[in-house]
């Protein structure tokens, strides 16, 4: 071989090695890249998940279009999915979605959690429970998990409204698994429904104490500031509620139904100095969620104070029109609370007509304080700072006999 032959030769298999490495050190920095990339992304979605960011986690786990999902990303989008419903009420949307991603997946602890909780977000309970049980049937739980189980069950008996088997499936729970924050705080729910408000504020400040869930923490403060308006009835801590209130929206400011609390919580100050707090908090919740009906009808007992009547009436026509797509109430409870919007008007307009003149009002109270929800109208308007709309009779020894029947 000549020189020149054995020089181009040389140069060749030089340019191949160099090339050879340059493409291996490309594939290999891709690689690496793309898995550096697959972390960042999935971080980002973990983190959207842990604070609520639902609709973002969604968009971005579908955007990675045709790319078959894995196990770990069709979880984190279940998640959000079915937590997106749960507190934005996208209700048969999600759940249906959530169904076919689980209908591709093997059987195992992960897919009995979430075809429950899908099940339940479309009120079929039976298929619910039946997903619940299955988890019990695996033999490898922890304790940890099988109270995970036993809290879950008790919610489908809570929405089914079967109470009489709630506290037992609770209690199991938390003997389970004394550091469930959710079987500490659904305990509380329980004890606060029930009205043991003391025993109810125990659990909630245990659960606030050892939870790392921010979301569930600022559920648990909303629960704390109603609870502070019970115990004591007559004269509660609205600052302590307030409070409370106010640590929900620090945990987790996204949540429509934490700014209403707070808006209702200065509603019950009755001073003029907080209403511009109130308007702000009541239209962030409206923002947030423009499908609450209570929102409207908090709106409406706030203009009333202003006497903007017009406005008083429009609010509450707002708040009843609602009712029948609102997702937090339950089925049976949207007539009863259709009734309560309609005596809300008709309470608050006898008293606005016959304000002047007291005789008037006292018999009017006196024939409706039979009714549970006139009961419950006047508890709330008594418990604010000077006795809310009636604080013009306040004095009137007859108003404190219509308020001592309230008790009985």
């Amino acid at each position: 071989m000549d020189k020149s032959k054995k020089v181009y030769m040389y140069a060749y298999l030089f340019s191949f090695l160099v090339f050879s490495g340059l493409f291996v050190m490309f594939v290999y920095n891709k690689i690496s890249n793309d898995k550096l990339k697959e972390r960042k992304e999935n971080a980002k979605i973990n983190n959207m998940i842990s604070s609520w960011n639902y609709k973002e986690a969604i968009d971005s786990i579908e955007q990675w279009g045709d790319k078959k999902l894995d196990r770990d990303a069709k979880l984190k989008l279940l998640s959000a999915y079915l937590n997106y419903w749960n507190y934005f009420h996208k209700e048969d949307e999600n759940s249906k979605k959530a169904i076919e991603i689980l209908d591709t997946m093997a059987d195992d602890y992960s897919k009995f959690y979430y075809y429950g909780y899908a099940l339940e977000i479309i009120k079929d309970y039976t298929g619910a429970l039946d997903n619940y049980n299955k988890w019990l049937e695996i033999t490898s739980l922890t304790d940890s998990q099988k109270s995970l189980f036993k809290n879950q069950i008790w919610h489908v008996y809570d929405l089914k409204w079967e109470f009489d088997k709630v506290l037992a499936f609770y209690d199991e729970a938390y003997k389970l698994d004394n550091n469930n924050d959710n079987a500490l705080s659904n305990l509380g729910r329980y004890y606060a429904r029930i009205k043991e408000y003391e025993k109810a504020k125990q659990y909630f400040e245990k659960a606030l104490l050892i939870s790392t869930n921010l979301p569930l923490k600022s559920e648990i403060c909303f629960w704390l500031s109603s609870i502070e308006l019970e115990i004591n009835w007559l004269t509660p801590d609205i600052d302590k509620s307030i409070e409370y209130a106010r640590k929900a929206i620090e945990f987790y400011p996204e949540y429509a139904m934490w700014h209403l609390a707070l808006a209702r919580w200065l509603y019950m100050k009755n001073n003029e100095v907080n209403n511009k707090e109130i308007e702000e908090n009541i239209k962030k919740a409206i923002d947030l969620n423009p499908n609450s009906y209570y929102t409207y009808e908090l709106s409406a007992m706030h203009e009333y104070d202003k006497w903007n009547m017009d406005e008083f009436l429009n609010n509450l026509q707002k708040a009843e029109a609602l009712i029948a797509t609102d997702m937090i109430l339950m089925d049976n409870q949207r007539e009863t609370e259709k009734i309560v919007v309609n005596y809300k008007y008709f309470v608050f307009n006898e008293i606005q007509k016959n304000k002047k003149d007291k005789e008037k009002v006292i018999a009017f109270l006196n024939n409706v304080i039979a009714s549970n929800m006139w009961k419950s109208l006047l508890k709330q308007q008594i418990q604010r700072f000077n006795n809310g709309i009636f604080g013009f009779i306040w004095e009137d020894k007859r108003l404190k006999d219509i308020i001592n029947k309230l008790n009985k």
